[in-house]
């Protein structure tokens, strides 16, 4: 995923490695001093950079999600209709079935999130 990979990136910058007393250079370009302050400001930003995606993507997909749930829940008379043709033809309950296309539904919109975990 995307967060991921620019969370690894960001994560980089805080990584330093103390060449002696008077030196620390940044692990990924020891032409980068990471005792200035040029240096300090970047992990400012990193750091606001990391909590937005690494929280701000989850964060903003459930809200998404949670809207999607409460859309489901005000079924419409059409919804109905198919959930009892469903149920009908499979056997179960109309719960069971509107449940189920539910979860179809879900599946195909948010796939590109739940499929890498199998």
């Amino acid at each position: 995923m995307l967060a991921a990979g620019v969370c690894n990136e960001l994560f980089n910058i805080f990584n330093c490695r103390p060449l002696d007393s008077d030196h620390e250079v940044l692990l990924m370009d020891y032409t980068v001093d990471c005792r200035t302050s040029q240096h300090q400001t970047c992990l400012i930003v990193a750091g606001v950079m990391i909590v937005l995606f690494a929280l701000g993507t989850p964060v903003a997909l459930g809200v998404l999600m949670l809207r999607r749930v409460q859309e489901y829940s005000g079924s419409s008379d059409s919804d109905r209709f198919v959930a009892r043709r469903v149920a009908d033809e499979q056997k179960i309950s109309d719960l069971e079935a509107a449940d189920a296309i539910r979860d179809v539904t879900t599946g195909r919109e948010y796939s590109f999130l739940v499929n890498a975990f199998k």
